[in-house]
């Protein structure tokens, strides 16, 4: 039987804990580090600690080693081990310093992708989950089942919060699929973006939300990590309805969580780990969970009526079924966030090496492909002629342009 170390306790890290140990692996705790065949670092915005920095000292070579967020020893995670498991919004700034100089590691991302022979990623269509929440959120108030505080004067118009940790590009595609569907349901709804600044404090949070629900709105999704305990207390004491993220969110808040926007990042994990483990590693491949394979969803709304001890209308369960069918059948079709394939075109022809010269042209070129797909090299130079590069000229750039219009 494979071991796993499981160092951590975020919600990630359980649950990965818990569908590992479900597949027959035994988990054991950050002390036994050195006997593990598998270490699962915490995938968190927080910096790795002392205690853990000392534990992958131990951690013989060849262990497969899994890590986190910009704040974990990537670098040295990357000398020693046979995987690194990335987490976060800045992954690719994270893979274009690292993984180009360590060939021989294999590196799994979770909700980016790039493609390189060393890189296999999982990505969320997350915004076709969020889409389902929204149009649930209209069809409820469309019931008479997300009232208006009583405060405002027009209680007849939806207006609905969203607070997210920080500004993301994954969050600002969830966010345009909950608009969306908010909206198609419901033309003249509002929805108020706010950003509490930190994946990591309850406190602001808190303040975010108690800024958001002054607004008057119907409910408020949270998505900002450990700074959304703050935000869901603060809906609580107001007796505020709440859609949740990641995973079922109904503990929380019975009564109050209508719904969650469920991301199997836990599959994710199990997913690339297993692969490697087992010989299968699929370089160059991005995988994409969507409502088609199971890998993003909502929870049913009949959950929070239970608890609530509200009938919930047939008309909804339908019309949520209806939507469900045509986002799977691609009758409704979500944008999702461009610049990943655009990343992935300059890193398809080796620039990844070059983060600054990336990160110039980029801004170029965008404006450029949006408008044409698949430019000329004589428009491709229009585009960038603003932009210097020294490190590598241009004839990799003009290539990996014209790639990202094609993938």
């Amino acid at each position: 039987m494979k071991t796993f170390c499981v160092v951590g306790h975020d919600a990630r890290q359980r649950a990965a804990a818990q569908t590992l140990q479900a597949a027959g692996f035994r988990i054991i705790g950050p002390e036994a580090a050195c006997q593990a065949d598998f270490v699962l670092l915490p995938m968190s915005q927080e910096r790795v600690s002392d205690a853990v920095a000392r534990t992958l000292q131990g951690v013989r070579p060849g262990t497969l080693l899994l890590a986190g967020r910009p704040g974990s020893p990537i670098q040295a995670a990357a000398r020693q081990a046979d995987l690194v498991l990335l987490s976060g919004a800045r992954l690719h700034e994270i893979l274009r310093n690292n993984a180009a100089n360590f060939r021989q590691t294999k590196f799994g991302c979770i909700d980016t992708g790039i493609r390189a022979a060393n890189i296999m990623c999982v990505t969320f269509a997350d915004e076709q989950a969020a889409f389902l929440a929204g149009a649930l959120l209209s069809q409820l108030h469309r019931h008479g089942l997300l009232p208006a505080p009583g405060r405002r004067a027009n209680g007849d118009e939806l207006a609905l919060g969203w607070l997210a940790g920080e500004d993301d590009p994954q969050l600002r595609s969830m966010l345009n699929g909950f608009v969306e569907g908010v909206r198609l349901e419901s033309p003249g709804a509002r929805v108020i973006n706010g950003v509490a600044g930190s994946y990591s404090s309850p406190e602001k949070g808190r303040a975010k939300a108690e800024e958001l629900l002054g607004l008057d709105i119907n409910a408020l999704a949270v998505l900002a990590g450990r700074s959304g305990l703050g935000a869901v207390e603060a809906a609580m004491a107001q007796g505020r309805p709440l859609v949740g993220v990641d995973k079922d969110q109904q503990a929380l808040a019975p009564k109050l969580m209508l719904t969650s926007i469920i991301k199997r990042a836990d599959r994710a994990v199990f997913e690339i780990v297993k692969a490697t483990a087992q010989g299968a590693f699929a370089g160059n491949e991005i995988i994409t969970y969507d409502l088609a394979n199971g890998g993003v969803d909502i929870v049913s709304p009949q959950v929070w009526a239970r608890h609530a001890g509200v009938r919930l209308p047939a008309a909804i369960e339908r019309r949520l079924a209806e939507l469900r069918l045509e986002l799977t059948r691609g009758g409704i079709r979500l944008p999702s966030s461009e610049h990943v394939v655009l990343d992935d075109g300059l890193f398809e022809v080796d620039l990844v090496k070059k983060p600054v010269s990336l990160a110039d042209v980029a801004n170029g070129f965008q404006a450029l492909l949006d408008q044409n797909p698949n430019p000329t090299e004589a428009e491709i130079k229009k585009a960038i002629r603003g932009n210097v590069c020294r490190c590598t000229g241009y004839k990799k750039i003009i290539e990996g342009i014209a790639l990202a219009g094609a993938i």
